[in-house]
């Protein structure tokens, strides 16, 4: 009887321990599965990946395709900025002088500076984040560079970074 608890708490161990397959999923979470899919099919053109890092459940809907990044790009460049200046490379208090050559449409905040103010990097990320400004975006995107931007998209994986040459263009997460 020893020997049989003995092992019977080995393979409870063991498949604690084993990463979760499809196979594991009960008839309940592929019905869910089921459903999810054809409701993002029939609502959406989107991708989802999700894994549970404890238990090791995955999910993947459509993840191998890609889109236009539009205002997404703005969170890699803020990240960029924001790495820069942990790194000691930059100061977030640096400034970029604001001229006509930057307006965009949508410049929620840029709109309430004047052409020849100076405009901290720290603003610049806080307007292109918190309220989409595309003119905050394109001051970074001029300050990175386009080649910095796509070296930094590589690097975190967005392969496919600026590949159209516009100022947001297509990101992934190969």
């Amino acid at each position: 009887r020893l020997e049989k608890e003995k092992k019977q708490k080995e393979e409870y161990e063991s498949c604690l321990i084993r990463p979760l397959d499809e196979n594991d999923n009960g008839d309940e979470i592929n019905k869910f599965i089921t459903e999810f899919n054809t409701y993002l099919n029939d609502k959406y053109r989107a991708s989802v990946m999700y894994e549970d890092l404890t238990y090791g459940f995955t999910f993947a809907h459509e993840y191998e395709e890609h889109y236009y990044a539009a205002s997404t790009i703005k969170s890699l460049a803020a990240m960029y900025i924001y790495e820069k200046a942990y790194a000691g490379e930059i100061n977030l208090d640096d400034t970029m002088t604001y001229s006509s050559k930057y307006r965009r449409g949508t410049s929620l905040e840029m709109k309430n500076h004047k052409y020849g103010e100076k405009i901290s990097l720290r603003d610049l990320v806080k307007y292109s984040i918190t309220v989409s400004d595309n003119t905050a975006h394109y001051m970074l995107f001029n300050y990175i560079g386009v080649n910095k931007l796509k070296e930094y998209g590589n690097i975190m994986g967005a392969n496919l970074t600026h590949l159209n040459g516009d100022l947001f263009g297509y990101i992934d997460l190969d």
